[in-house]
């Protein structure tokens, strides 16, 4: 349990950074990042629980470098 516990927090240390670094090349707030990534994470769990092949709006915003 300690194990994952640690594990899981890596992984969210990891994603705040990616997500942070983003935001600044983006010039827009983290809060407008991560609110975006949360959509996006329910958008692809909601297809893959319905069994859909995703390709028209997936992804639905694209978070990439030298985006703004």
């Amino acid at each position: 349990m300690h194990e994952e516990l640690v594990s899981v927090n890596a992984e969210l240390r990891y994603i705040t950074v990616e997500l942070m670094k983003i935001a600044s090349q983006r010039d827009i707030s983290f809060e407008e990042v991560a609110r975006e990534y949360v959509d996006n994470v329910y958008f692809l769990d909601k297809a893959i629980k319905k069994g859909q092949v995703v390709e028209e709006g997936m992804p639905r915003k694209l978070a990439a470098k030298g985006r703004h």
